[in-house]
């Protein structure tokens, strides 16, 4: 009884470890681009607009949607999830470690998940990455336990598989492998009988998914617009070769932020034991399990998916490879050689470089980018709503991922804010015009302007154009906020000069 209540009071404690420590900051603006498209969504669903963007994210949205009756603010609900799935990912890392090794791997394990950048930065956004995460780690955890023979537990694994779809559907796809590996060895009947659970739970979402966004037709078009100007230019595929050593850079710099020291264990673990028990442990049943969890989604980033500018594509995997790296040590200590005595001095610098990393450095992966990108936003949209009306202004923005005009849109309403987007797919395909108003997103094949606008205002970053007008001698002005350059705006008879590539069309 001691024993057990242990192996209950320690995750618990990790869990509320973590949420104590995300609290204190967490995001008071929604911090990225598809954090605006899942708060949109919650008013009005509809993937032809990209509210939210291809696939779906149904039921995260729905989620969302719900808290929102409570929070009545959207960011505010998303990070209340993106909180929750950090602490439930931090205790199942120690559930799962705990099984497949032994308590000392799964302690270090969950405190070096708590104190990761990786993990938690998006552990204080609005974005799903962080709840991927929980739920790649607790699949794995009933896979784990499918695996050592207790089979009855296939169909709840069946039905978390689904609601995981209806999260993020390439979560589903990229843990398949781990789940047919899983399972293989169960009765035939139950099988079949999760194969059915899992067409059902996933019908029960997707079919009002299809209903929400007006068909098949219309979902199957706008997933194919986003394929095709967003990732199909960016394959191996596509790009060739040469590609691969500047992705590999960056696949390397996310990995690092979501392991931090942890990188050196396994080399350390490798120098150490030497090759023929490398070969001896790859082979074992806990590897080829972690292999099968974390080589599908790597190969898809790598070689197929290979535009890895976000990070949090990096967790789905993450928990895994937290796990394999602390073992790595954990055994060397178990081994007796001179240097275990390092182990716990070891753990605690990883710990200090970790939160160095997320408290001390303007990264990526730190607070003072949340800090940043909330001050950003909130200094454009002041500067802005001080100096303009919305009857006769218009904004036009590139589509930056932090403080860009989906953040324009929504914390603007009732300004006409028109996303540049000069793309051409690889079938000689433009990218459409999305503008909207009022929380209201619409698409068309020109940037209309409305009779009676005066003025356009773009966000400072939006350099190339700027430095264009200016060599050029037209007469364009610049907004400061606390002697930081905001925006700069203009005659609206420029804007056509400033973003030249883009068709517009200006009532007169």
């Amino acid at each position: 009884m001691h024993q057990k209540n242990k192996d209950i009071l320690l995750p618990l404690s990790l869990f509320l470890l973590t949420i104590i420590t995300r609290i204190p900051f967490t995001t008071k603006l929604l911090s990225q681009w598809d954090s605006v498209q899942f708060a949109l969504a919650t008013e009005r669903y509809d993937i032809t607009v990209h509210q939210p963007h291809p696939p779906g994210y149904f039921l995260y949205v729905m989620l969302g949607k719900f808290l929102n009756f409570f929070t009545h603010n959207a960011n505010t609900s998303f990070v209340i999830i993106s909180v929750v799935a950090s602490g439930l990912t931090v205790s199942f890392i120690f559930v799962l470690a705990n099984r497949m090794y032994d308590r000392r791997t799964a302690f270090w394990s969950s405190i070096l998940a708590i104190t990761s950048p990786l993990f938690w930065f998006y552990g204080e956004v609005a974005l799903t990455y962080i709840l991927e995460a929980f739920l790649s780690v607790f699949l794995a955890y009933l896979c784990w336990r499918i695996l050592n023979g207790e089979h009855k537990l296939i169909f709840l694994s069946a039905l978390f598989f689904a609601f995981a779809g209806g999260i993020r559907q390439s979560t589903m796809v990229f843990l398949l492998p781990l789940w047919f590996y899983s399972i293989r060895k169960t009765p035939y009947t139950y099988m079949l009988l999760s194969f059915v659970f899992l067409a059902v739970a996933i019908l029960s979402w997707f079919l009002p998914m299809l209903s929400m966004t007006g068909g098949y037709g219309q979902y199957r078009a706008a997933v194919d617009a986003h394929w095709s100007l967003t990732f199909e230019p960016f394959t191996v595929i596509k790009m060739g070769l040469k590609s691969i050593i500047p992705y590999a850079q960056k696949f390397i710099h996310f990995t690092i932020y979501g392991l931090s020291l942890c990188v050196v264990f396994v080399a350390f673990y490798i120098f150490k034991v030497g090759l023929e028990e490398i070969k001896k442990a790859f082979l074992s049943k806990r590897s080829i399990f972690i292999t099968f969890w974390i080589i599908p989604y790597m190969l898809a980033l790598f070689l197929l998916l290979i535009k890895t500018a976000n990070p949090g594509y990096f967790l789905l995997f993450m928990p895994a490879l937290l796990i394999v790296s602390v073992r790595s040590l954990v055994s060397i200590r178990e081994r007796g050689y001179p240097s275990a005595k390092m182990f716990v001095p070891v753990m605690l610098l990883t710990v200090i470089l970790n939160l160095y990393v997320f408290f001390c450095t303007n990264s990526y992966m730190s607070v003072n980018m949340l800090k940043r990108n909330d001050a950003d936003i909130a200094d454009f949209v002041k500067v802005v709503s001080e100096n303009f009306s919305p009857s006769d202004t218009i904004i036009l923005s590139y589509d930056y991922a932090f403080n860009g005009p989906r953040h324009y849109m929504y914390y603007l309403p009732g300004y006409r804010v028109y996303i540049i987007d000069e793309r051409v797919d690889l079938r000689g395909r433009k990218a459409k015009v999305f503008w909207g108003y009022n929380h209201n997103t619409l698409i068309s094949e020109a940037l209309y302007v409305p009779k009676g606008t005066h003025f356009f205002v773009s966000r400072f970053d939006d350099t190339s154009v700027l430095n264009d007008m200016i060599t050029a001698g037209e007469s364009v002005n610049i907004l400061y906020r606390d002697m930081k350059k905001i925006a700069f705006y203009g005659d609206i008879s420029l804007a056509q000069k400033a973003y030249s590539k883009v068709k517009f069309e200006i009532e007169k």
